[in-house]
């Protein structure tokens, strides 16, 4: 009998285990974290100007890989940051990234613009998204 029990036990455990690690592998995704504290990695004299869906998709055309630093000069300061990844407009990803950041610019008339970047150089991700939160990539 107590040699039943021990087996119950054991694999009570082993389901315990199994169904913990496969959740964690799962995405944690979460209303997104905004903060207007921008890091001092980021930095521009440009005011917050030219910012319209059409002049972002314009800066974001074939051609060589977009820089950060590039974007500021021309939009400005993003208004706000998060340490999480982008999953959609109204979510990101978990806790936060490792090293990373995801810049929010709200444009005119409603819409905005998410960019990714994992070293505060070079844009990993960048969609715009329209009033109803339909978004369209802009560079990957």
């Amino acid at each position: 009998m107590l040699r039943n029990l021990l087996s119950v036990c054991s694999l009570m455990t082993v389901v315990a285990l199994t169904g913990s690690q496969s959740y964690a592998a799962e995405p944690d995704y979460r209303k997104w974290q905004w903060t207007e504290k921008i890091p001092t990695e980021l930095k521009t004299t440009q005011q917050r100007t030219n910012r319209t869906p059409a002049k972002f998709a314009e800066a974001f055309k074939i051609g060589p890989p977009p820089v950060v630093q590039v974007v500021l000069d021309t939009f400005g300061l993003p208004d706000h940051i998060s340490d999480q990844f982008m999953y959609s407009h109204s979510k990101g990803v978990g806790d936060g990234t490792k090293g990373g950041i995801t810049m929010r610019f709200k444009l005119d008339g409603g819409s905005e613009v998410h960019v990714f970047t994992g070293d505060f150089v070079h844009i990993g991700l960048a969609i715009s998204y329209d009033k109803k939160g339909r978004g369209t990539l802009l560079w990957k």
